[in-house]
Formats: C-alpha cells, structure tokens, sequence
C-alpha cells in the first residue's frame, strides 16, 4: 500500500516450518519461480498483488 515496490521476505521458522529450502511459485503467471532458503524472494510492485503457492523442496535421495 504505497508508492514503492515491497519486497517479500520472511523466515521459515516465522511460518513455522522446519524445511530448510522452500519452493515458490507464481500462481498467476504459472511459473516456477525457484528454491530458496530464508530470505527475499518476490518484489510486489506499488500498489500491487502477488498470489504465490509455497512448499517444501524434495529432499535429494541418498545415491548409491
């Protein structure tokens, strides 16, 4: 609600999740839009919305 973009940023823990990385993606312009660990990872322009799905990232299998 201003005049300047907003960046989104937040811990897991704050969310109250223990994943260590965190998948995001655009639900309106359907697109993944990575991993990330804590941190800023979306930019909502002036006066604008983002609707974003978050989840944990698989967990890599142990190889062989």
């Amino acid at each position: 609600r201003g005049e300047a973009p907003a960046r989104i940023k937040v811990t897991w823990a704050e969310l109250g999740w223990s994943a260590p990385t965190t998948v995001v993606r655009d639900l309106w312009r359907k697109q993944d839009m990575g991993s990330f660990r804590d941190g800023t990872f979306a930019e909502v322009a002036p006066h604008g919305v983002v609707m974003l799905r978050l989840s944990p990232a698989p967990v890599p299998s142990g190889g062989r």
